[in-house]
């Protein structure tokens, strides 16, 4: 990431990306990211502040790749079989999980379909079972015959 002005907003960062035109793009951030970025811009200023780069080494040289520290990182903490990529699964499994809406989910980890998105849906079955109940607090239910219409079946209740 180039250090153009990063601006902070509440719940987003602005990024300014520079092509044939400039263009602003808004991100979603949580607070654990907005601190980490914070003290990359920090560790920027201290070591390197001539560098361009948020994400950069201490002589300000850009990090072009992250996989061998990634590979490092797993080692040291034990845990095998895993890539970077893995870490997008597992934000969307754990969005999912928490009951964020697989369209939400689409639109916040970027370029997928919601069929891809859709993987992760089994990790929530109670929202489906939510969203169901909706249909109980529409005026479509005709609440007047409800028990004449349940009598029958109460034993399969």
């Amino acid at each position: 990431m180039l250090c153009t002005p990063l601006r902070f907003t509440p719940g987003h960062i602005v990024v300014s990306y520079f092509g044939r035109m400039r263009v602003n793009a808004v991100v979603p951030i949580n607070n654990t990211a907005r601190r980490s970025l914070i003290r990359r811009l920090n560790f920027r200023a201290e070591r390197c502040p001539a560098s361009p780069w948020v994400f950069c080494n201490e002589n300000g040289e850009r990090i072009k790749d992250v996989k061998r520290s990634f590979a490092t990182a797993c080692r040291r903490a034990g845990i095998t079989d895993f890539r970077v990529h893995d870490l997008r699964h597992t934000c969307a499994a754990w969005l999912v999980t928490a009951g964020v809406p697989l369209s939400e989910v689409k639109d916040l980890l970027g370029p997928s379909s919601v069929v891809v998105t859709e993987r992760y849906a089994h990790l929530a079955p109670e929202n489906v079972s939510t969203a169901v109940q909706v249909l109980d607090r529409s005026h479509f239910v005709h609440t007047e015959d409800e028990e004449k219409c349940i009598e029958p079946f109460k034993s399969l209740i």
